[in-house]
């Protein structure tokens, strides 16, 4: 059983060396989220106004200008509140009335609303400042970018034609995690946080509300209030599970032709969703439920870990590689000549995801490391470009460029971050039977060619000789 991911994995001294030698890859670029213990202050409250005009844009419809940025700060700080009281509420064991009115918490004051304000905000109203952001701002984008049509590429072109990639790779980063229970509390407990905003804004003293409501001339404070009784989560509150699996879907980096409706996947991350610490160890939970029963760790192998030929040479042989892209099948099966691989898709995302996601294999201490191993395999598997378009022609990786140097160097480059030795009996079994299977076509070639071999070896020799014996006479000369 894996150990869950704690805060204090971030100041091991394996982590710092990750980080300073791929800081695209783990350093946050535009979203910040609260980190117990990491000195971030500056980088949230920079990271802050953008959390409200997303959450402002996303109830309202109403984009943020500069004159109605108080407006979206005073609204998320609100929500924030009014969603930490709820979640104390409905953890007390007192009658919810007298929970309630023992944490409600007065409204912010537009005036107090500042930069100093909100870097010293409680650390637990950070935290759920950054669980509004992600269940009202992006996680309902993302279902929106997915629609019915569950299109891992079209989903990032959208990303992409919006500018919104380094927000999609932030937000995976294993240094800029979120507790999960804030976020399943958010989900749970927003709707109704955001209709208490308008009884607070309401409250407000006159002089209050019209700084407010005169800050965007364009829009009244009627507006706001209409958008505000009219919102609704684009997923039902009692069904975050199910938009959980749509996020660890969509940042898997293997390609599965999803399944909406396959209940025990749903009711997987339900689980998952009560155990686990952050979105990014979901993800890789996700991962290994999708290869199949087969990878449970608890296989029994011989304990070494062979490199493998490459797939050139694989092929060559007659290994026939066949792609996995349905969640729930074997997903690493040799049966000859056929090897099953799960598809490998990049895009924008691939690099970070991968590296956040050994990382996390790393630091946990995992006694088994399935990707680890899976792209130690990879790593021996392209030795060149060659070995990429066999693969990619095969299905076994998917999307980059038509030459796939992209693919190339992510392989090479992500296997320096995989801990040596790392075996994994469930891959290791199929990996040995393919390499046993290219041992015995090679072998089988040498027999049934052995005249032309021997006199292929006899010519080599003769050649090696022939020349020895020139250089000879040439230095005897000199």
């Amino acid at each position: 059983m894996n150990k869950s991911f704690e805060p204090d994995m971030l100041n091991s001294s394996a982590y710092q060396r990750l980080r300073a030698e791929s800081p695209n890859e783990f350093e946050p670029k535009t979203v910040f989220f609260y980190r117990e213990g990491q000195d971030i202050a500056i980088d949230w409250q920079n990271s802050f106004c953008l959390k409200a005009a997303v959450v402002y844009h996303a109830i309202t419809r109403i984009h943020v200008n500069p004159q109605a940025t108080p407006k979206a700060s005073w609204l998320l700080l609100q929500i924030a509140k009014n969603c930490r009281d709820l979640a104390a509420a409905a953890a007390s064991t007192a009658p919810a009335a007298t929970a309630s009115a023992s944490t409600s918490t007065s409204p912010a004051k537009p005036d107090e609303i500042n930069e100093e304000f909100i870097r010293n905000l409680p650390a637990e109203e950070k935290e759920f400042v950054d669980g509004v952001y992600l269940v009202v701002g992006f996680l309902p984008t993302l279902k929106s970018a997915v629609g019915g049509k569950w299109d891992r590429e079209k989903t990032s072109e959208f990303y992409l034609s919006m500018r919104n990639h380094e927000i999609v790779t932030d937000i995976i980063k294993i240094g800029n995690q979120i507790p999960l229970n804030c976020i399943v509390s958010v989900g749970k407990h927003v709707e109704e946080a955001i209709k208490k905003a308008k009884d607070a804004f309401q409250k407000l003293p006159n002089a209050d509300k019209q700084k407010l409501s005169d800050t965007d001339k364009q829009n009244d404070k009627q507006k706001l209030l209409s958008a505000i009784d009219e919102y609704k989560l684009s997923f039902p509150k009692d069904k975050f599970h199910e938009v959980l699996y749509l996020f660890c879907w969509y940042y898997s980096p293997f390609y599965y032709k999803a399944a909406p409706d396959a209940q025990e996947n749903v009711d997987l991350l339900s689980k998952v969703a009560a155990e686990k610490s952050n979105l990014l160890e979901c993800v890789h939970e996700y991962v290994m439920h999708a290869w199949g029963k087969q990878i449970s760790g608890d296989a029994e192998g011989s304990g070494y870990v062979y490199s493998t030929p490459t797939a050139k040479r694989l092929r060559r042989a007659g290994v026939r590689f066949t792609a996995v892209d349905a969640e729930r099948s074997a997903a690493f099966q040799f049966t000859e000549p056929a090897l099953k691989l799960p598809t490998l898709m990049f895009d924008f995302r691939a690099e970070t995801v991968v590296k956040n996601l050994l990382a996390l294999e790393l630091l946990r201490g995992d006694y088994h490391k399935p990707l680890t191993r899976y792209f130690q395999f990879m790593n021996e598997l392209v030795e060149d470009i060659g070995d990429i378009k066999v693969l990619r022609r095969a299905g076994v990786i998917r999307g980059g460029s038509k030459a796939g140097l992209e693919v190339l160097e992510m392989v090479k480059k992500i296997d320096r971050f995989a801990t040596y030795p790392s075996t994994f009996a469930a891959i290791d079994n199929e990996i040995d039977k393919a390499r046993q299977f290219h041992k015995k076509q090679m072998e089988r070639f040498v027999v049934r060619h052995q005249p032309a071999v021997l006199w292929v070896s006899s010519v080599a020799a003769a050649s090696v000789i022939a020349t020895a014996v020139f250089a000879s006479r040439r230095r005897a000369r000199a």
